[in-house]
């Protein structure tokens, strides 16, 4: 049976989509999913996550819907702009992310500390891709996602690069994201990258609790911007330029910093 859709048509545009699509199976005699996978030559799975909105489809698969329920022309434009519109809206930056990356596209400095995940700014594209596979985005999604935060690191080169320091939790580089080939990639770009003058990584080997070891958090500062921080939370990012709690992140980051560690590779 098709899984239940949670998502609302009304609202979420690539459930919209989902329903159009389903709408083209059944008037092309599909009445149900598994026999028009098979002659899709995708799983009923994959059949069930688009309908339903949970999934995008790629461009070759959606084709090949379209013309195995020989959809109209008009079918075709305006299925083919819902899908335009439904991925622009899944990529699109969140509200509650849009002051941090304001902040950091801004910083003079930016003070990292991660225990669990390698910091977005170091990422390589298939680690990023890998990892919202895994969180159960779509191909298209993931790509979209991986270029996106990529094209956020072109502020660590130019003539006026930000300067980072990024204090890192061993466990993280032992962590299993994706294949073992992109784990190497992942981590000759972090050697890579720690040879930038205006980058330092530094890793911290302790298995003890210390204060800031319960998640990851970033601050922004410079003259441009009061100082800015975003903690990386469990269900979103959450962002803050209230002075109280900003007293607190920077003696958290001393104090990771203060673990054993690697030596810092050099930098400012």
């Amino acid at each position: 049976m098709p899984r239940p859709n949670h998502r609302d048509p009304e609202s979420d545009l690539a459930a919209a989509l989902g329903e159009e699509l389903r709408r083209l199976r059944v008037q092309a005699g599909y009445a149900t999913q598994d026999p028009f996978a098979k002659a899709l030559g995708y799983g009923r799975e994959q059949v069930s996550k688009i309908e339903t909105g949970y999934d995008l489809p790629s461009e070759s698969l959606f084709d090949r819907w379209l013309d195995l329920c020989q959809a109209t022309e008009q079918d075709r434009y305006y299925l083919g702009r819902s899908l335009r519109q439904a991925r622009r809206a899944r990529t699109a930056t969140p509200a509650f992310a849009k002051p941090w990356l304001e902040a950091e596209g801004k910083a003079e400095y930016l003070l990292l500390w991660t225990p669990v995940l390698v910091p977005g700014l170091l990422q390589v594209r298939q680690y990023v891709y890998d990892m919202f596979r895994r969180n159960g985005y779509g191909d298209e999604d993931a790509t979209a996602k991986a270029e996106d935060r990529l094209a956020r690191q072109s502020i660590l080169a130019g003539d006026d690069p930000v300067h980072v320091t990024a204090v890192i939790h061993e466990s993280v580089l032992d962590l299993m994201v994706g294949s073992p080939g992109t784990m190497c990639r992942q981590l000759e770009h972090l050697l890579a990258t720690s040879e930038a003058p205006n980058v330092i990584i530094q890793i911290v080997r302790s298995n003890e609790y210390f204060l800031g070891k319960e998640g990851p958090f970033e601050i922004a500062t410079g003259d441009a911007i009061p100082d800015t921080l975003v903690w990386v939370a469990a269900v979103e990012d959450q962002n803050s330029q209230d002075r109280a709690i900003l007293v607190t992140p920077p003696s958290y980051f001393e104090t990771s910093r203060a673990e054993p560690s690697t030596p810092k590779t050099r930098g400012p």
